[in-house]
């Protein structure tokens, strides 16, 4: 049966050893090093915001890459937040079977670029 002391020992030692491996891995860089933001307000064609709109971002060549596979929704004011990595994007704005037409947008890393986008 194990004594307190050595269950005090193995637990010292387990600690002592995963600090050892971690020491010197490379930690990844800030999200805001890579990412960059894009927001904006998507409104209706007399002018109010419009909440509860899906906001999508696609490529807008081969060089830039794909967006996440999430959903994001603009707020009761009518405004969007998407985090991607930088390259050009044409944003649209759809809700029921509207659309708007596609804004481009160029997302550089740690910066923040706006696309506000009218929805018929």
């Amino acid at each position: 049966m194990a004594t307190w002391t050595g269950r005090t020992s193995v637990a010292v030692l387990t600690i002592a050893l995963l600090a050892a491996c971690t020491a010197d891995q490379p930690r990844p860089p800030a999200a805001s090093a890579v990412w960059g933001t894009v927001t904006g307000t998507v409104r209706n064609t007399a002018g109010s915001p419009t909440p509860g709109v899906l906001v999508v971002p696609a490529p807008a060549d081969a060089s830039t890459p794909a967006a996440p596979e999430k959903a994001i929704f603009t707020d009761d004011a009518g405004r969007y937040q998407w985090q991607l990595m930088p390259g050009r994007y044409v944003m649209v704005a759809r809700h029921a079977d509207r659309a708007s037409a596609g804004v481009t947008v160029t997302v550089t890393a740690g910066q923040r670029a706006y696309a506000d986008l009218t929805i018929d």
